[in-house]
């Protein structure tokens, strides 16, 4: 999958300007990693890449068409954690991953295989049956991480993902 910024823009309601005339390409297999300090616009980008904002001005390309028009093929390939991030307090680690599951299409018999796998890739086996107001703040990165993993997406955009993460 291929991703072009060109002359990307986003300024904010109050007139703060977040990205000024971005380009840039993105082209899969590759990992890439935004640095720079707070305020510098890597968390807006994030939303622009993932549809979850609109640009001022600008335009993002997903394989040769504007976004508008591959947003659904972009979506269905992602796998998104956001700096902040709300999970249901009183749903058990599985509930919640088998309700990301659903929201991501993923069949209910293909589910609980992959529901498995994340859990064990992010090492919360022994947490599975906990309701998420239980588990530490590292844990309850560990489900959103686990969330972004389902399905096997094409792209993984994380903003964040180390705060407050335990070891494993």
């Amino acid at each position: 999958m291929k991703i072009e910024l060109k002359k990307l823009h986003k300024t904010y309601k109050g007139g703060k300007t977040a990205l000024k005339d971005i380009n840039l390409t993105l082209a899969s297999p590759s990992l890439i990693g935004l640095v720079g300090p707070n305020g510098a616009g890597k968390s807006t980008l994030m939303k622009l890449l993932t549809a979850n904002l609109i640009s001022s001005s600008g335009e993002i390309w997903i394989d040769g068409l504007p976004l508008a028009q591959q947003e659904k093929l972009l979506k269905g390939s992602l796998g998104y954690l956001p700096q902040e991030f709300g999970l249901f307090e009183d749903l058990t680690a599985v509930q919640f991953l088998d309700y990301m599951a659903a929201l991501k299409g993923i069949e209910k018999k293909a589910a609980k295989a992959e529901i498995d796998r994340v859990i064990k890739l992010t090492h919360l086996e022994d947490k599975r049956k906990a309701k998420i107001r239980t588990l530490s703040g590292g844990q309850k990165q560990r489900v959103g991480i686990a969330q972004a993993l389902l399905g096997e997406p094409k792209i993984l955009i994380f903003d964040e993902p180390t705060v407050g993460l335990d070891p494993a």
